[in-house]
């Protein structure tokens, strides 16, 4: 074990001791103290189990590293949470270059240097061999450690958000429940998806929590601006990850509150200014990436940025048997634009142009393909939506809420669906669409509980989660 790796268990041990004395303070706090402790010692788990110490990449141009990476592109990812062996592969050229250059964004692949978020966003790459270099771990346990705290910590911020909702015990009930699903759901699903659903989980709650406020509060605008950088941060990790977020908190900013015009226009603008912060900060990093890379020979410069829309578009069309595209598989987008235009970059502005071209061409010659996939797609979209939802829609039908909330949520719905009409309906694909139809379906429950006349249309959905009582004042969104 070389000094670097006895420093971190060193280290790792002085604070196992001091939350040995901390700990116990919050098993007095109730709910949120527990699933902070829990939180806790899962994280301090994943880091002391297992992966080598972060330590000095070989910066030598190699071709046997190279190798080395591509043999990793064939086996799994060495993290305990979900991870595409190719992101992996990715975060260990970006740590590589790191270590060697000190330059972020920047992969080595042991043949030269280029940018990191090959065809990807970098949020990941940008973040997580940071944090293996800080505290001197492995990247399998940076990683392992970034994604649980991600989700456990947005999970316990969103759930203490809605307990400050909740009126009424079977909502309450409900809502705990739920969020505990959807954590499950999260960590299940893992890889950078998580972030389609992480930042909705903890805002919405919050945003929600100032709707009867009649008044602009420093809360209020607290709630608003996390709830934008959030969102634009999640936009960094998985493309456009954050957007549903966004327009459900501007569509509540609009017709939900109750707060004079001028401040709803103040909200909007937070939120959109917010959202806008995280990626001009990656502007200047990529600029000093594109001036360290313009100074080394050999190397891959930045073109376009571009994130693969056609390009999953084209294979998703697979989803339905055709001949035309016999697989969901990149090796199947690429070998269509070679047959046109060989020089194209692999998911350049050019390459996605052949493609676009392809599928309008396939959709005149083929129209009921584009159908068949389309409808297919969409089903199996409501479906995921139907189960995450679940019993939240027989309380949405009991108590209507308003209008413009309903349209918040089905926006953001809607918005997160797209991924799965347009491409593929993989569950890790459409976290988001569960995450907000899960919420949907909780704050449904509760606004239905809180009206005294359909008390006895929930029975049986109070048997099922064990409520006996009822408690508490009768609130509206309205």
């Amino acid at each position: 074990m070389n000094m670097l790796a006895v420093r971190s268990s060193i280290g790792m041990g002085i604070v196992l001791q001091k939350l040995g004395f901390l700990l116990p303070s919050f098993r007095k706090r109730g709910f949120p103290g527990r699933v902070f402790q829990l939180g806790t010692i899962v994280i301090l788990t994943i880091i002391s189990a297992h992966s080598t110490a972060f330590g000095q990449a070989n910066c030598k141009v190699m071709q046997s590293t190279f190798d080395a990476d591509m043999q990793l592109m064939k086996q799994r990812s060495p993290t305990h949470l979900r991870l595409m062996a190719s992101r992996y592969v990715e975060l260990r050229r970006a740590a590589r270059a790191l270590s060697c250059s000190g330059i972020t964004l920047v992969a080595f692949d042991g043949l030269r240097y280029r940018p990191a978020e090959w065809s990807d966003d970098p949020g990941l790459y940008f973040l997580v061999p940071q944090m293996a270099r800080i505290f001197g771990v492995g990247l399998a346990t940076a990683t392992d450690v970034f994604l649980t705290a991600v989700v456990l910590l947005t999970s316990v911020f969103g759930l203490l958000g809605f307990l400050r909702t909740a009126h009424t015990d079977l909502g309450e009930r409900i809502g705990v429940v739920a969020f505990l699903l959807l954590t499950l759901v999260e960590l299940i699903a893992g890889d950078v998806y998580i972030m389609n659903a992480a930042p909705a989980i903890a805002c919405v709650p919050w945003v929600l929590y100032f709707v009867s406020h009649r008044k602009l509060t420093l809360g209020m605008l607290l709630a608003f601006g996390v709830t934008g950088v959030l969102g634009g941060t999640a936009n960094l990790f998985r493309a456009q990850a954050g957007v549903g977020l966004v327009l459900f908190s501007l569509v509540v900013a609009v017709g939900v509150y109750q707060v004079n015009p001028a401040a709803r226009i103040l909200l909007m603008t937070l939120v959109l200014l917010n959202t806008a912060i995280p990626g001009l900060i990656f502007r200047e990093l990529y600029a000093r990436r594109n001036v360290f890379l313009e100074q080394q020979p050999g190397s891959m410069l930045e073109s376009r940025r571009v994130h693969p829309l056609w390009h999953s578009i084209y294979i998703g069309l697979s989803y339905v048997k055709n001949s035309d595209i016999p697989a969901y598989s990149d090796e199947v987008a690429a070998a269509k634009v070679r047959e046109s235009r060989p020089e194209a970059a692999y998911v350049s502005s050019e390459y996605e142009q052949v493609l676009k071209r392809e599928i309008l061409k396939l959709a005149k010659r083929r129209p009921f393909l584009i159908l068949a996939n389309l409808v297919v797609k969409f089903a199996v979209v409501s479906f995921f939506c139907l189960c995450a939802a679940n019993i939240g829609l027989y309380g949405a039908m009991l108590g209507r809420k308003v209008l413009w909330l309903e349209l918040a949520f089905w926006l953001a719905i809607a918005f997160n669906g797209l991924y799965g009409i347009l491409v593929l309906p993989n569950p890790k694909y459409l976290i988001g669409l569960i995450a907000f139809a899960a919420l949907y379906g909780v704050y449904s429950i509760e606004y239905a509980a809180r009206q005294s006349n359909l008390r006895r249309r929930l029975r049986w959905i109070e048997k099922l989660v064990f409520v006996r009582s009822e408690r508490r004042a009768v609130v509206a969104y309205s």
